[in-house]
């Protein structure tokens, strides 16, 4: 069984910052968001720019952003994915995996109109996790701040 101790630092850590409870909160969520999409390896540096241009806690943007372990990918873009191919079908796109003639422009084709709809599904299933998470430690730094919960 993986000990807890360590998040609960961490969790701890972040919940105590000087910053305002909704700037905490906000960059979480944020991060979160970018966390979530599929432009793997770029997660960090698009936490660290998010946070700069709109003025977040970079700590918790950036700490949001890592927290997407790999092993929690396919129960995200699977997701995402069907929830991408979804609105694209509704936008009128046909599903090209079906149809992908497994040549180097069938792949092509088939992997575009995949990244797509992972792409558009993952802002869905982002959005969706973003505010479930601002709202969630908001609640938690407000309640540990008012010393009501030393212990997470």
């Amino acid at each position: 069984m993986p000990r807890l101790r360590p998040i609960k630092e961490i969790l701890a850590g972040i919940f105590t910052l000087d910053d305002a409870a909704w700037r905490i909160s906000l960059g979480l969520s944020v991060g979160l968001f970018i966390g979530i999409s599929p432009f793997w390896g770029l997660h960090t540096l698009l936490a660290f720019a998010a946070a700069y241009v709109f003025r977040l806690n970079k700590v918790t943007t950036i700490t949001g952003s890592m927290c997407v372990h790999p092993i929690f990918i396919p129960f995200l873009y699977i997701p995402a994915y069907e929830v991408g191919k979804v609105i694209l079908v509704w936008l009128g796109m046909k599903d090209e995996w079906p149809t992908i003639v497994w040549t180097i422009e069938g792949m092509k084709k088939g992997a575009s109109g995949a990244f797509l709809a992972i792409l558009l599904g993952s802002v869905l299933v982002g959005l969706l996790v973003a505010i479930l998470a601002y709202w969630i430690s908001f609640y938690m730094i407000l309640r540990m701040r008012r010393g009501q919960g030393k212990r997470l």
